[in-house]
Order: C-alpha cells, then sequence, then structure tokens
C-alpha cells in the first residue's frame, strides 16, 4: 500500500517510491510523477459497452465496485455524479486497488472506475474499458527520502520509468 511505501521511504529503507496522491506527506519528499485518465471498466457484454463514451448518467443504479474512500480519485468522481443532477451508484464492495476493481469486474460483479495501466492485462480476459466523461485523473508521486540527494543511478533510473510510461 502507499502508505507502507511512504513509511519505507521515509525512514530510508527505500531510495524511492511510486505512491498514490492521498498519502501522508510528511518525511518525504515529493514530485508528481504521473497521470492516468480514468476509464470506466465494465463486464463483457454489460449493456454500457455499446456506448463510445460513458457519462455519470450512464452510472445512475449500475452495481458499482468503488475505490476506498479515502481515495482521491472517489471523492472527485462521487463530486462529478453529485453535480450531474445528483447522480448515484449502487456500491456493493470497495477495494483501495484497481486491480481488486479489475478482477471483481471481469468476475461480473459491477463496474468501476479504474487505472487503465492497471487494467491493461484485464482487457480481452472478461473487461472491457471505455473513457468517461468528464475526465478524472489518477494521480502518482514520485517519493524520495528527504535531505538525501539522489545518485546518478536513481536519476538514470527514474528517468527511464518516466519514459517508460
Amino acid at each position: 500500500m502507499s502508505s507502507n511505501v511512504r513509511d519505507l521511504v521515509a525512514t530510508g529503507q527505500f531510495d524511492l517510491g511510486i505512491v498514490a496522491d492521498e498519502i501522508d506527506r510528511t518525511g518525504v519528499e515529493v514530485k508528481e510523477f504521473a497521470q492516468f485518465r480514468v476509464a470506466v471498466a465494465l463486464p463483457k457484454g454489460h449493456p454500457l459497452e455499446a456506448l463510445e463514451i460513458i457519462r455519470p448518467a450512464d452510472l445512475a443504479g449500475q452495481a458499482f465496485v468503488a475505490l476506498a474512500p479515502e481515495d482521491t480519485t472517489r471523492r472527485e468522481a462521487e463530486i462529478t455524479f453529485a453535480e450531474a443532477a445528483g447522480v448515484s451508484v449502487r456500491t456493493v464492495i470497495e477495494t483501495p486497488y484497481s486491480t481488486t476493481i479489475c478482477a471483481m469486474v471481469a468476475a461480473g460483479i459491477g463496474i468501476g472506475l479504474v487505472n487503465p495501466l492497471t487494467a491493461e492485462p484485464y482487457q480481452g480476459h472478461g473487461l472491457t474499458l471505455r473513457p468517461f466523461e468528464p475526465a478524472l485523473h489518477f494521480r502518482t508521486l514520485l517519493i524520495t527520502p528527504p535531505n538525501r540527494l539522489p545518485s546518478t543511478i536513481l536519476e538514470d533510473f527514474i528517468r527511464e520509468l518516466r519514459n517508460a510510461i
């Protein structure tokens, strides 16, 4: 979990960490690392597969596999749902992980908002992705121990990691 990674970086046991943006930033140096646009994960054959883009109103009343309440993206989605004429989804289960949402969606438990990078292995295996409008994003942070200059090797690794994404 991101909180565990933060603790390991803050205590100097890890030289860097990639974490979700809702972590406690105390005791670490923080830089924005990447943003990934939210996608809607649907089980294969779901009626919403027929749509090119999914909007809040399309999700009204749907069985929903939700991110954990403390997740920044979930909170932004809830605001978006409320602004869209009070749309409410029917949350059937909550999890802190997009990968768990993908597995549950592929098993037909519901639909959910996911990080498309995490969902990639599930596509074609019981899961379909559709873009969500208005655009929401998952944000990841790169954290390092405080007051420590990164080595050349670490700087090279971070640059390659950014290029890979």
